[in-house]
């Protein structure tokens, strides 16, 4: 009741709305719990004026699952298969009437075979696919929709969540005359920014002395202010950890083989192959880099060989170089170039770090600061050189 409470954003848990909450845990079997849901989802629905928009949707297995043990999201160090678990985005994916009854014989199977199948057996009924992110403006603020009628229904209309995703649609709707902007990625940008958000909002414990001494609480927030700013003002957004699996090529490195340079694996993926010079002392090539800023430099490394430039990179986002975070390995600082995968500069005097030495709260926050920048610089050398060739002719 006290961690619903916070997630319902209630000044007193003992405002706490949990009839709903009673009768799914309480329900004798998953299919009386599922239909009761579905009976408040539709309800919400239509309180909000949604009903048009509303899915057909039948809560998934996993999805119930979760409700009834109240084990809303995954661990933080969840793989991406694991995503799925829980309530997020993906369960309003949309969903073929052939996939709806692949799912329900899955059910149906693992329900059967609870008490006799193997590890391998079960391994192999857990083994899921993720649902197909929408690739269009109108599904994309369907799924949207239905996504924000169910946390509406489970956690009532003052949920900071809720609020942060109904922005995030208010923006795209906002947008509606402009859809040439989004592309199939953004929209997969989009879900796994809710999705990251859910995952930390749904993982914020609350306890009763949080009510007690609410100053100093740490309650479930949201941070889907910034992605609805952005999407408002059209500019393009990286989110942090986003998936191999919904990657775009080229805009995002599919995957990095191993001890192949980031800059030769961006290449590659575009059919092209880079003459980088790799002569000691002089052309420096990292290819242990974490996985973040891989994917975050992708774009960049897809356009160029040469050595980052942080100062126009972050002056593109209106930032200047002290705006990185600092990180001293063995008291030196850390060499940015090589942390993201090359540092060209000749006898260096920066720590060229090993990626187990360079701590991961480092590399978030260096993230943090970088990604917004990267698609700005890159739309900024598109337009000089588009201009520089306009000249020319």
């Amino acid at each position: 009741k006290v961690q619903l409470a916070g997630f319902s954003n209630v000044n007193n848990f003992d405002d706490t709305e949990i009839d709903l909450w009673n009768r799914l845990i309480g329900a004798g079997t998953r299919d009386e719990a599922r239909s009761i849901l579905i009976k408040a989802y539709m309800k919400t629905a239509k309180r909000m004026n949604l009903e048009v928009q509303a899915r057909n949707w039948w809560p998934s297995t996993n999805f119930m699952d979760a409700i009834r043990k109240f084990n809303l999201t995954p661990h933080r160090n969840a793989t991406f298969a694991d995503l799925i678990e829980g309530l997020n985005i993906t369960e309003f994916f949309k969903l073929s009437h052939s996939d709806k009854i692949a799912a329900q014989s899955e059910e149906k199977a693992q329900d059967e075979t609870i008490h006799t199948r193997t590890i391998g057996e079960s391994r192999q009924l857990k083994a899921k696919t993720v649902r197909t992110p929408p690739s269009e403006f109108y599904e994309m603020i369907n799924t949207i929709t239905a996504y924000v009628i169910a946390v509406v229904t489970l956690f009532a209309d003052e949920c900071k969540h809720y609020k942060g995703v109904w922005a995030v649609r208010m923006a795209l709707k906002n947008n509606e005359d402009a859809q040439d902007f989004y592309k199939p990625q953004t929209y997969r940008e989009i879900c796994w920014t809710i999705i990251a958000d859910a995952r930390q909002f749904l993982s914020t414990v609350v306890d009763e002395d949080d009510f007690k001494n609410p100053q100093f609480a740490q309650m479930p927030v949201t941070n889907l202010a910034y992605t609805a700013q952005q999407l408002n003002h059209k500019r393009p957004f990286q989110p942090m950890d986003f998936p191999i699996e919904w990657v775009s090529v080229p805009s995002v490195l599919p995957s990095i083989p191993w001890g192949q340079p980031p800059i030769a694996a961006a290449y590659s993926s575009m059919g092209r192959t880079p003459q980088v010079q790799q002569t000691a002392g002089l052309a420096k090539i990292n290819s242990d880099v974490h996985q973040p800023i891989q994917r975050m430099m992708a774009p960049y490394w897809a356009t160029t060989t040469s050595s980052p430039n942080f100062h126009k990179i972050l002056a593109a986002g209106g930032l200047r170089l002290n705006a990185l975070p600092q990180q001293m390995v063995n008291g030196v600082q850390i060499c940015y170039h090589h942390a993201t995968g090359r540092c060209s500069k000749v006898g260096c005097n920066r720590a060229h770090a090993e990626k187990a030495h360079i701590p991961r709260d480092f590399v978030t926050a260096f993230c943090n600061v970088v990604s917004p920048c990267i698609p700005l610089f890159l739309a900024q050398q598109q337009q000089q050189n588009q201009g520089h060739n306009n000249k020319q002719q």
